[in-house]
Order: C-alpha cells, then structure tokens, then sequence
C-alpha cells in the first residue's frame, strides 16, 4: 500500500512539472504574464523564487513550477528575489492589452545574454534573473 502512494505521489509530481506555458485567453483590456520557474537549482532547490507583481507579492515559486496571472495593460513592474542573496531582479515594461509575456526565472548566471531593450531590468541584484522568452 504504501508504495503504490509513493508510485501515485511522483505520478503527480511528474505531470505538474510537465506543464506547458499555455496561455489561458486574456480577458479585454487586460494583458497577461506568465512566470516559469526554470529546472535549475539553487542549493538542490532549496530556494524559492518569490514574484512580485506591480508591487505586490504574487508567488513563491519552486523549480518547474508557473505563476499565470492577468493585469492591465500600461506600466508594469516585475520583481523576483530568493533567501539566498540579498537584493531583487526587477524589470519594468509598457504591458499592451491583449499580449501574453513569457518569463523565464533563472539562478544568476545560467543564462546571461541579451534581454530585448523593452525589458531592461532596474534592479539586477538577488539569486535570480528574468528572462523573457517564447513559447
């Protein structure tokens, strides 16, 4: 009995790590984010990545795991910060009304290239970086 839970908990564990970025429709007036926190781990993933979203706290996210959410379009404000360092990676972008952005949250240092100018991060300190992506 007890390994078929164990066999039934890593079933689930399994699908909730495959899920894909599929945007939900984005409601009139409204844009949409999509947070993904990559496989890479800080310290075995001890780490969580905690999200925040035009100032307010949004997600603590866990590695594979994805915070979707909807917000209106115009000035928007994307932060994310871990336990392990101190400091946030924030960028700051014009959300237009119908769009979806797609965000990959990363551990400093696994992916260092070249961010589109829209999203030039103003603060670039903490355990982690965003990096906009596609698909």
């Amino acid at each position: 009995m007890t390994r078929h839970l164990f066999i039934f908990g890593l079933l689930c564990l399994a699908s909730c790590a495959s899920a894909k970025l599929e945007p939900t429709p984005v409601k009139d007036g409204m844009a949409q984010i999509v947070v993904k926190r990559m496989g890479s781990y800080v310290l075995l993933g001890t780490v969580f990545a905690s999200v925040e979203v035009n100032g307010t706290a949004a997600a603590r996210l866990g590695p594979d795991e994805i915070y979707t959410a909807d917000l209106p379009a115009g000035k928007t404000s994307i932060a994310v910060s871990g336990d392990l360092m101190p400091g946030r990676y924030v960028i700051n972008f014009e959300a237009i009304a119908g769009k979806t952005y797609r965000f990959a949250v990363e551990p400093r240092g696994d992916s260092l290239g070249k961010i589109p100018s829209e999203f030039i991060p103003s603060e670039a300190g903490g355990s982690f970086h965003l990096r906009p992506f596609s698909g």
